[in-house]
C-alpha cells in the first residue's frame, strides 16, 4: 500500500497500518534516541513510547499540517527530551539525596534529626494560607516586628495582628494535636 493511505487507515484504526509505521520508521527512531541518549535500552524504550503515542493519538494527526514522517519524529523528540528530563530530575533526586547521607555520616544523628525537624516545620507551614506563611516568616523567622512585617506585604497593621494570630493559633493547635497522638 502507498504511505499516502496509511494516515487514513491509521486513524480507522487499522492495527497492520500501525505495524507497517513501525516497520518503516522505528529504526530512525531508535538512532535518534540512541544519539541524545546515549543508551540503547532507553532508546529502546522511547521507540515503545512513540508508537504508543502515535496509535493513542492517531486521530490528532493532520496531514494539512505537515507530512506523516515529520509528526513521527516530532513526537520522538519530545518524547527523548521528556526522557532527559526525567533523567536530570532523577539525578538531582540522588545528589539530594547522597548530601543528606554524607551530612548524616559526618554529623551523625544530630543532623538527621535536625533534617526532619526542618522538613516537619515546613509542613507545618504549607498548612498555612500563604498571607499568614509570609507573617510567620517575617516575624518569628526573620526577627521582624508585626508593624515592619504589615510594611513590607503592603498589609494594614490590624489585619496582619489578626492573621499572625490565627497562624500561631493554628500551629500550636496542629502541634498539640500531634503531641496528644504520640
Amino acid at each position: 500500500m502507498q504511505e499516502a493511505d496509511l494516515p487514513r487507515r491509521l486513524a480507522r484504526g487499522d492495527a497492520r497500518a500501525l505495524a507497517e509505521l513501525y516497520d518503516r520508521f522505528a529504526p530512525g527512531v531508535f538512532s535518534l534516541a540512541l544519539r541524545r541518549l546515549e543508551d540503547a535500552g532507553a532508546a529502546e524504550e522511547v521507540v515503545q513510547d512513540v508508537f504508543f503515542k502515535i496509535w493513542h493519538g492517531r486521530a490528532l494527526f493532520d496531514a494539512t499540517r505537515g507530512d506523516l514522517p515529520a509528526w513521527i519524529f516530532a513526537i520522538a523528540r519530545n518524547t527523548v527530551y521528556d526522557q532527559l528530563r526525567r533523567r536530570l530530575r532523577q539525578s538531582r533526586l540522588s545528589e539530594a539525596q547522597a548530601a543528606m547521607l554524607d551530612l548524616f555520616a559526618t554529623s551523625g544523628f544530630e543532623a538527621l534529626e535536625h533534617l526532619m525537624a526542618q522538613e516537619h516545620i515546613a509542613e507545618l507551614l504549607a498548612a498555612l494560607t500563604p498571607e499568614q506563611r509570609d507573617l510567620v516568616r517575617l516575624v518569628c523567622v526573620d526577627g521582624r516586628t508585626v508593624a515592619e512585617a504589615a510594611s513590607l506585604l503592603s498589609t494594614p497593621l490590624g489585619t496582619a495582628k489578626s492573621r499572625l494570630r490565627a497562624a500561631l493559633a493554628r500551629l500550636r493547635q496542629t502541634l498539640a494535636t500531634e503531641v496528644r497522638a504520640q
